[in-house]
């Protein structure tokens, strides 16, 4: 679709906070699907797609892996990624970057380290950058700079534009901000992750679990968010207290 300016505008599939390899299964398969059914063009992830667990500063887990052997495990899952998604937009979040400040923890000059695409093995259609980005006036960030549930609105009313992140796993959804000369929006589009890995065992006393699912983004306007049907492990049950039957005289 034609702006007024006669520029081709964008179908964005944004996705956040893959984890890997703390992601839930059939991730990818999903994604893939979103990009289909939206006829997408763009594809872009705001970071945390690696956990990086085993570098962390509270791995407690006498389980836990060590990093040798969850970088590989993450490697393979994140050639499903490569081949279903030869173009991305990868912007680095906090998870991403627990690479560099350990590097820079341990005094390390930049030229000895390996870039981050290296140590993922990214294809060169990835374009992976530290910074946001803007797309059809859409700002696509790894974090809202901001907390709680309506994180993605105040980051949009201070911005004054459309904005898209993730990093809060347990939210997922779109708040519009308008005022008599505009009107803006913000979204967050969950995560990917699985709660029931060992990498998110932290989170296992919060009522608030991890939103999964995804952003559509149409011409830098229309936004959507596609909830992933994960089945029984979401399941509404409701607890009533057994009625007790009376005793016939």
């Amino acid at each position: 679709m034609d702006d007024k300016g006669g520029r081709i505008m964008s179908r964005v599939l944004a996705f956040s906070d893959e984890h890997l390899p703390a992601t839930i299964p059939g991730r990818v398969k999903f994604l893939k699907e979103m990009e289909k059914r939206w006829k997408c063009d763009t594809i872009v992830c705001t970071g945390d797609f690696l956990d990086l667990h085993a570098i962390s500063s509270h791995t407690t887990e006498a389980d836990a892996k060590g990093a040798l052997d969850e970088m590989d495990e993450a490697l393979i899952m994140a050639k499903e990624y490569y081949k279903a998604f030869p173009k991305v937009t990868l912007i680095l979040g906090n998870h991403d970057l627990r690479i560099m400040r350990a590097a820079n923890e341990a005094k390390l000059p930049k030229n000895w380290l390996r870039s981050f695409r290296e140590i993922i093995g990214a294809p060169e259609g990835w374009d992976i950058r530290t910074e946001p980005i803007i797309i059809d006036n859409v700002l696509y960030d790894h974090d809202f700079q901001c907390s709680g549930m309506n994180a993605h609105r105040s980051r949009a009313t201070k911005e004054g534009l459309n904005v898209v992140g993730g990093h809060l796993h347990a939210f997922g959804g779109i708040s519009f901000i308008s005022n008599s000369h505009s009107l803006t929006w913000g979204m967050n589009i969950g995560s990917g992750v699985d709660d029931t890995a060992y990498h998110m065992r932290y989170g296992k006393k919060f009522p608030n679990k991890a939103i999964v699912g995804a952003g559509i983004i149409i011409d830098g306007f229309y936004p959507y968010f596609e909830p992933m049907n994960l089945g029984s492990k979401r399941k509404l049950t409701l607890s009533r207290p057994k009625s007790k039957k009376k005793k016939v005289k």
